[in-house]
């Protein structure tokens, strides 16, 4: 009430009684003077929100909103909403999506219809950032990308856990993050519960979303003569297997191995293992650093995550089709289009 009131295309706004069955689906009513129209809030009071709560309220609501009013005309608008301590960032959308308002205990605060569009976003307080916390860092990562390299599969969690060597808990949790976000299906209970994604096309935007916030990685560029990159890339796996370092083939020429795109590419990228000998292998491969006229990058990867489900193709490391896209998304050129290409020819979703 005290947000609506600050608003100053608000005249009046008044909590009516909710009468009728405790099952209604609606906790109050506000009725409100907005824009010199009448207006009436049908409201639903959680503590959080996430997806599948705002899918299973869904139609209690909608159903709730086209009753005819008790008290006022029924020509007024009526706008279903949810008030909640926190609501998660994937919640807002599709709450947006489905036109259903919302309002945050931090102030954020939406709600429309054919004439009113009122959208006022706040910062997101301590609790919000807690709940939205991200599950594209650390162990969670490879959590996330077993599986979206395996996105039929259903797994328990044990066996998610073997697949990725994490903990069983990192793995529950993040089952439990995708289940609130609608994201997983689930079969089975306890111990023979099994899950799976149920929208991984869903998980790779949020992923990517993700990955657009954070700085891009460093990239040292070399310039190695008298050398075609098909040719430099088994130079570069000749000297990588000797000096016992990990490394995988990313960027252009990933999408270029994985799906062909481009007649040429002349940048080789890849990235090497923390700690490795990089000023001998470049030294093996006759490499002088550049700023200008590179033919071969290199981004020492943070973690050993970066080659995981790493893929040999012509006895080459690739970076997974997964890794290998986002790297794309923060490239340069025509990179974005790479990308795009790679998703719907390799990855399919």
């Amino acid at each position: 009430m005290a947000a609506l009131q600050q608003m100053p295309n608000v005249a009046s706004a008044h909590i009516e009684e909710v009468g009728g069955p405790v099952d209604s689906g609606v906790d109050f009513v506000v009725n409100a003077w907005i824009n010199t129209k009448p207006v009436r809030l049908m409201v639903q009071a959680k503590n959080t929100v996430f997806p599948r709560d705002v899918r299973a309220a869904y139609w209690n609501l909608r159903s709730v909103s086209n009753r005819p009013a008790a008290t006022i005309s029924s020509s007024n608008p009526v706008i279903p909403m949810i008030a909640a301590g926190t609501i998660s960032d994937g919640a807002k959308e599709l709450l947006q999506t489905e036109r259903i308002g919302y309002f945050e205990r931090g102030g954020s605060l939406f709600f429309a219809d054919d004439n009113l569009f009122v959208l006022i976003n706040k910062p997101a307080t301590k609790a919000s950032r807690k709940i939205d916390r991200p599950l594209f860092s650390g162990n969670r990562s490879s959590v996330m990308h077993a599986l979206l390299m395996n996105p039929e599969k259903w797994f328990s969690t044990n066996e998610l856990a073997r697949l990725v060597y994490v903990s069983p808990s990192t793995v529950s949790v993040v089952l439990s993050e995708l289940q609130k976000r609608d994201l997983a299906d689930v079969q089975g209970k306890g111990p023979s519960k099994m899950r799976r994604l149920s929208r991984p096309g869903a998980l790779l935007d949020d992923w990517a979303k993700q990955t657009d916030l954070q700085p891009k990685p460093s990239m040292r560029r070399y310039y190695v003569p008298l050398v075609k990159p098909e040719e430099l890339m088994k130079r570069i796996n000749d000297v990588c297997v000797k000096n016992s370092t990990a490394y995988v083939i990313t960027h252009e020429w990933a999408a270029q191995l994985y799906s062909p795109f481009l007649s040429s590419i002349s940048q080789v990228k890849c990235r090497i293992f923390p700690n490795a000998p990089l000023s001998l292998i470049a030294e093996e491969l006759n490499a002088r650093e550049v700023e200008e006229g590179s033919n071969w990058g290199v981004i020492e990867s943070d973690s050993i995550r970066d080659m995981e489900f790493e893929q040999d193709i012509r006895g080459l490391r690739v970076q997974s089709p997964i890794l290998a896209y986002l790297d794309l998304l923060g490239g340069e050129g025509r990179s974005k289009e790479m990308a795009e290409h790679l998703r719907h020819e390799r990855i399919g979703f």
